[in-house]
């Protein structure tokens, strides 16, 4: 059996690759534990945008 901490989702001809739920949930935990989630939410945020930007892409995706 394979074991990976991500998860692999074939969207239109394209590899998506995601954090399993659990892995995800741990990591958010522990920045929550440091005080960081809020940074990195504001980092996130801004990455995505400029990645949009640049792509053009004006889309909302969830």
């Amino acid at each position: 059996m394979a074991k990976s901490l991500l998860s692999l989702e074939q969207v239109n001809g394209s590899a998506r690759y995601r954090l399993l739920h659990t892995t995800r949930r741990y990591a958010l935990e522990k920045l929550a534990h440091s005080g960081c989630l809020r940074l990195f939410e504001v980092r996130y945020g801004h990455h995505i945008r400029r990645a949009r930007r640049e792509s053009g892409v004006l889309e909302v995706v969830e």
